[in-house]
């Protein structure tokens, strides 16, 4: 049979190698979530499941470094419940956001009561003199003695997750679709932890650590749920991807704070001014509107979204309507040459009928003849550019000169064929 030293060092290589590990998916994490509460929630409560676990780590080297010192392994218990404080308040402001009921977490009761019990936890783990509010006594693990705070702040932890829980189940059932699988990979965090803990003290089997491993089952089936099978309201990464590199500015407005809170790269970066005073410029609720900004002329898009935020997009109209203006006035010269050309043609006309019809007579009609044929085969250019040109105004400027150039050229060759038949 193993000595309590032999399983001591066991508890503790688990413990470094989870830490170790979960660090690594912690970095991970936070590198490849979009910025969204949800996100930035679940991330929050990959944190404090470390830090729970950090705490299990403490009394392990307490355990076998120090294991006369009763006031290190006090205070490595306390820390335990630092994690846990701030799982259950995480936890719970992340079930709040993925339910949809976002607006609970800005009421300023919920952010008391939620926030407020890991800084309650906080102030007693890292205040000497406090320390024992939460133990009075422990001596290795075999004699316990409980402060006035440990069993409050104990049932009301575990009655939040029991509240967070009670809203997921609340939204499966409304939302429908696989709810089987999304209430087991849901209920993962909140219950799996207490049935371990209560395991533990009805066995009074306490030799092997089970938080790393139950941490991790909880964690892993939570970030299923989220971002693998997508059971709760997160952009999958690849469509955030593609939002974040959109070719249009697109934002996320709350219209409770009054703020973006969320810009891809192009409203971020190149429209950042803009959007940032879009508010004041056009209506936020759901519709189309025209808006002039920082010199840019911005159709704008609002959509309400699941949540109630606000999806903004917008389409640089600057550059277009530039190119209409531009197409609008050269289509204006156009006009006027081609008004030119039926006084030339005119001209050949009038003339042709006062020739004398000896000489160089045929000479003469095959010249009127040549040009008329080529001009209309100029006439039928012009026609062909300008359709190629209101069709796609944003290759507009190509054909729209070759019709200035073709007019220039054939009012040239008409006045030169003019002049030679009057010559």
């Amino acid at each position: 049979m193993l000595s309590m030293s032999a399983i001591r060092a066991i508890n503790f290589t688990e413990q470094v190698i989870f830490l170790a590990v979960y660090l690594v998916f912690v970095v991970w994490l936070a590198r490849r979530l979009q910025p969204s509460p949800v996100s930035r929630w679940f991330l929050a409560l990959t944190v404090a499941l470390w830090l729970w676990v950090s705490g299990r780590f403490m009394e392990s080297v307490v355990y076998l470094f120090l294991p006369s010192n009763n006031d290190a392994y006090v205070f490595a218990a306390n820390f335990q419940y630092l994690g846990f404080g701030y799982s259950a308040a995480s936890y719970v402001i992340w079930v709040l956001y993925v339910s949809g009921r976002w607006r609970a977490t800005e009421n300023l009761f919920v952010r008391a009561v939620v926030l407020g019990f890991p800084a309650l936890i906080v102030l007693i783990v890292f205040t000497n003199p406090l320390h024992h509010l939460f133990y009075t006594k422990l001596a290795m693990g075999q004699q316990v003695g409980h402060g006035p705070l440990f069993a409050p702040l104990f049932v009301f932890g575990y009655v939040m997750l029991l509240a967070g829980w009670c809203v997921s189940m609340i939204d499966i059932v409304k939302r429908g679709g696989d709810k089987a699988r999304r209430a087991f990979l849901l209920s993962a965090f909140p219950l799996l932890p207490p049935l371990a803990a209560a395991a533990r003290s009805l066995s009074g089997i306490d030799l092997v650590d089970f938080t790393p491993v139950v941490m991790a089952v909880s964690w892993w089936c939570l970030y299923l749920a989220a971002f693998k099978h997508g059971y709760v309201n997160v952009v999958s990464s690849s469509l955030a991807e593609a939002v974040r590199h959109a070719p249009r500015p697109v934002a996320v407005y709350d219209a409770v704070r009054g703020e973006f809170v969320y810009r891809n790269l192009l409203a971020d970066g190149e429209y950042g001014t803009a959007f940032s005073k879009l508010p004041n410029a056009v209506p936020m609720s759901e519709g189309s509107y025209e808006a002039r900004l920082q010199g840019r002329e911005l159709s704008v898009s609002v959509t309400v979204l699941s949540g109630g935020e606000l999806m903004v997009s917008a389409a640089d109209q600057t550059e277009v309507n530039s190119r209409l203006q531009m197409l609008a006035e050269q289509a204006e010269r156009l006009e006027q040459l081609t008004v030119r050309l039926a006084e030339e043609n005119r001209s050949i006309e009038a003339y042709l009928e006062s020739l004398d019809l000896a000489g160089d007579l045929k000479r003469r009609k095959e010249m009127a003849e040549g040009i008329y044929e080529e001009l209309s085969s100029v006439f039928e250019r012009i026609r062909q550019n300008l359709q190629a040109a209101r069709s796609d105004p944003d290759r507009s400027a190509s054909p729209l000169e070759e019709n200035l150039q073709i007019g220039i050229d054939s009012i040239a060759k008409v006045r030169a064929v003019v002049a030679e038949l009057r010559g």
